[in-house]
C-alpha cells in the first residue's frame, strides 16, 4: 500500500506520519542553493514574476522568497493541516521532529556504521514501532483531530487556491516574457502546460537541466534557449544584471 494516499493515513496514520517525518528530518538536513536565493531575489525586485513549484522539500521558503510570488502545485511537507472535515486549521510548521514520539531513533550515531543503518527508517526491513494517535501531531485548534503533511497524495486534487492564482495571474498579464523551466522532466500536468500557456502569451523559453535529453528539450523550439549544467550554477549567473551576484548565508553551528 502507498504511503501517500488519505486511505493510508486513515488506515495508519503512525505510519505515514514516521515515512513523512523521515522526508522532513532529510530536506531540513539540506540547504538552499544559490538557484533559490536568486529566484527569491528575482521576486522580491520584479512584480510580474512569479514561481510555480513542484518540490515540497521546503528549500524555497528557508530561502525566504516572497510566500505571495511562490505557488506550490503539490503542497509542501512543511505545512500541516487538520484531518477534521470540520475545521479547517492550516500552518506552517519547520519543527524537526514535529513531535517528540516522530523524533529519527539513531541520535547521535554515526551514520556510516553497521549500528546506524539497523535504525534507518527508510530501509524497509527496518522493524518501525507503532505510534498511538495520542502521539501524533494533534490540531492545536479542534483539539482533536489528527495533522496530515500539507502535500498532494494520489487520488487528491491539487490545491484549488494555488491553480486560481495562477490561472488570475497568467489571464491579467497581457504578455508574458519568459517563461524558466528549472530542473524538471516537465512531464507532469498541470505544470507542464504551463510553458505552451506561456507560449501562446509571446513567452520566451529558457531551459535548465542535466539531461539534455529530457522531455522539455525534446520540445525546444526556434528561439528558445537551453543551458545544460547544474541550475544552482546556471540560474543565479542568467539573473545577476537583475539581482547582482548571490551569495549562500552562513551556516549556524
Amino acid at each position: 500500500m502507498s504511503l501517500a494516499t488519505p486511505e493510508a493515513f486513515s488506515a495508519d496514520p503512525g505510519l505515514v506520519w514516521q515515512f513523512y517525518s523521515y522526508r522532513r528530518h532529510m530536506a531540513m538536513e539540506a540547504q538552499p542553493n544559490r538557484a533559490h536565493y536568486a529566484l527569491a531575489e528575482l521576486a522580491r525586485k520584479r512584480d510580474g514574476f512569479m514561481t510555480l513549484s513542484q518540490n515540497v522539500d521546503g528549500l524555497s521558503q528557508r530561502a525566504d522568497h516572497p510566500r505571495d510570488k511562490l505557488q506550490l502545485l503539490h503542497g509542501t511537507l512543511f505545512e500541516v493541516k487538520c484531518t477534521n472535515f470540520y475545521c479547517s486549521h492550516i500552518e506552517e510548521n519547520f519543527t524537526d521532529p514535529i513531535v517528540p514520539a516522530l523524533a529519527i531513533p539513531h541520535g547521535d550515531v554515526d551514520p556510516t556504521t553497521n549500528e546506524a543503518r539497523e535504525h534507518d527508517i527508510s530501509d524497509e526491513n527496518v522493524h518501525l514501532p507503532a505510534i498511538p494517535n495520542k502521539d501524533l501531531p494533534t490540531c492545536p485548534t479542534c483539539k482533536t483531530g489528527l495533522l496530515r503533511p500539507g502535500v498532494v497524495w494520489f487520488g487528491e486534487s491539487l490545491p484549488s487556491r494555488v491553480l486560481d492564482t495562477v490561472d488570475d495571474f497568467i489571464a491579467d498579464s497581457k504578455k508574458i516574457d519568459l517563461i524558466l523551466v528549472i530542473g524538471t522532466s516537465a512531464k507532469v500536468y498541470p505544470a507542464a502546460e504551463y510553458v505552451n500557456i506561456a507560449r501562446s502569451k509571446g513567452a520566451r523559453v529558457a531551459v535548465v537541466n542535466m539531461d539534455r535529453n529530457d522531455a522539455p528539450n525534446k520540445g525546444l523550439r526556434n528561439g528558445d534557449w537551453f543551458f545544460h549544467g547544474d541550475a544552482a550554477e546556471i540560474v543565479p549567473r542568467l539573473l545577476q544584471p537583475v539581482v547582482g551576484d548571490i551569495r549562500l548565508p552562513t551556516r549556524r553551528l
